[in-house]
């Protein structure tokens, strides 16, 4: 279904299996809702680039590549869905302002494989990467992440700004995420864009462990650009001007020798009720 300079749209309660591409793909799409949707295989489940007002409620996905994707979006609310990818569960490739994921079940492997690499592996639950597709200039802010429960993805979330990115407030709370296969969370920037403010609240997340004693005096003298995973398990943090941690616990399954978190450029941190 493919839709541009659309308004006032509502999609309820059918399905679309094995859509040849994107089973839905938007261009400047305003005021609209997915609802009780039911999407299996193809590529992208819910595409779209650019929209205003939009709710994506109720729906199940399995798909082969991301289950919803695209950007540019001023408020967006994810809500009560099950998102199950060979790919991210959720990814945004353009800054949006506005945006809640909330009450979702995100988990992994794929039951259906990517199209061309037939991999079922899940990368990202919650992937924000602006630029992450070509040039997306612009500010991302107001991102609510909330009552969201992760399982057998590379990584519960992932936030990376480009250098032509800013980011204000991001609030994830009340994330409980088990199987966590390799990557901390994190929120940084490899160049110099800032986030001004992350806040954790209520979240408890376990990751697999890395047992190589050798992993951390591997990161010695080598560029972020060289990293497979991060110099540490749990969580990390860079270029962010306040890092605000509020009763988070973060769990290790089988051995790891790297520390739990690392904040790097990181103008404050506040922990209360951190756990490791």
């Amino acid at each position: 279904i493919l839709m541009a300079g659309c308004s006032n749209m509502r999609f309820d309660g059918f399905s679309v299996k094995h859509s040849a591409n994107y089973a839905f793909l938007g261009y400047k799409v305003d005021k609209s809702v997915f609802s009780n949707l039911h999407i299996e295989g193809g590529w992208d489940g819910i595409h779209i680039r650019g929209g205003r007002d939009l709710k994506i409620v109720r729906c199940e996905m399995h798909t082969g590549d991301d289950a919803i994707a695209g950007g540019y979006w001023q408020n967006m609310l994810i809500n009560k869905c099950v998102l199950n990818s060979s790919c991210n569960g959720v990814r945004m490739i353009m800054p949006s302002v506005g945006l809640e994921i909330s009450d979702c079940d995100i988990y992994g492997p794929g039951k259906c494989e990517h199209i061309t690499s037939h991999r079922t592996r899940s990368e990202a639950a919650i992937n924000l990467e602006p630029g992450g597709w070509g040039k997306a200039p612009g500010r991302m802010d107001r991102i609510v992440i909330k009552h969201n429960r992760v399982r057998e993805v590379l990584t519960p979330l992932c936030v990376t700004l480009s250098d032509d990115n800013t980011c204000g407030r991001i609030v994830v709370e009340d994330m409980v995420a088990r199987g966590i296969t390799r990557m901390a969370m994190s929120v940084k920037s490899w160049g110099n864009a800032p986030t001004d403010k992350v806040v954790m609240r209520r979240c408890d997340l376990e990751f697999d462990g890395i047992d190589d004693p050798n992993l951390p005096a591997w990161f010695e003298g080598r560029s972020t650009s060289e990293w497979p995973v991060f110099p540490c398990w749990g969580m990390y943090f860079r270029n962010v001007g306040l890092v605000d941690i509020n009763n988070v616990t973060l769990r290790l399954k089988g051995a790891d020798y790297r520390v739990p978190y690392m904040c790097h450029n990181v103008g404050e941190i506040k922990k209360r009720k951190l756990k490791y």
